[in-house]
């Protein structure tokens, strides 16, 4: 795998790199990418736990100074995400699963959480986009955990160096951020079409705890979801989970 050089910052453990990128906002350039190989706690969206094993896995954070919408961050690390997926395992079928996922199938190989960071009289400077992407981790060890999840290695047959994995990913980083600086709606518009349960029908836990059915409209330019009611009526969640069964797909 010929990798080349993209703006990395890699630390053999920290707590989160979401978390260091926060705290190292003011000297950290645009553009950086923080990596671990191993993070003692690691973050989800919601407040979970994510699990983050030594040297298998990706865990990184871009540090986004350029002014956009902040949902876009997320998109950014998303799409890189979804274009490594494809590079690895191109017959995975991986897709961009709202609002921050990336699954194969109906589990889950990458979650992204993304965070403000820095205030100058009272505006945002900066957004952290953190994704957590399972590439070696074995299958056994994934279906210990709470929700179904998946590695690229299980889904191919096979392992990486994760040191090139890694190289690699801050490259597809770096290049997805470059559209994010050059043409946010072209890259709104590329990040939308990768949504694939947009038009179809499911369930969706909203953050406030309620269960909704209906069919996935649009997704909004602030990035909500637009749910479809059976009755006519729509509603515009910015949060929650959405359920993915193999009928969805």
């Amino acid at each position: 795998m010929s990798v080349p050089r993209a703006p990395m910052l890699f630390l053999p453990e920290t707590d989160s790199t979401n978390t260091y990128a926060v705290n190292h906002i003011d000297v950290l350039p645009d553009g950086m990418l923080v990596v671990a190989g191993r993070q003692t706690a690691g973050r989800g969206r919601r407040g979970r736990v994510w699990f983050s094993p030594d040297g298998l896995n990706i865990y990184a954070t871009l540090v986004v100074k350029t002014p956009g919408k902040p949902f876009l961050a997320g998109a950014v690390v998303g799409l890189a995400g979804l274009r490594l997926a494809r590079e690895l395992a191109p017959d995975a079928e991986a897709f961009l699963k709202w609002p921050n996922d990336i699954y194969l199938g109906t589990r889950k190989l990458a979650g992204i959480l993304c965070e403000g960071a820095g205030l100058r009289g009272g505006v945002l400077t900066g957004v952290v986009a953190g994704i957590g992407i399972n590439i070696n981790q074995d299958q056994a060890a994934l279906d210990a955990l709470d929700r179904p999840a998946v590695s690229l290695a299980a889904a191919a047959g096979r392992t990486w160096d994760i040191g090139e994995v890694r190289a690699r990913f801050a490259e597809l980083a770096a290049e997805v951020y470059d559209v994010y600086r050059s043409d946010q709606s072209g890259l709104f518009a590329w990040w939308k079409k990768e949504n694939r349960l947009i038009g179809r029908e499911l369930e969706f836990d909203a953050a406030d705890g309620r269960t909704f059915a209906g069919r996935f409209a649009d997704i909004t330019d602030e990035g909500e979801m637009v749910l479809a009611f059976a009755d006519g009526s729509r509603r515009v969640f910015n949060c929650g989970d959405v359920r993915i069964r193999r009928e969805s797909l």
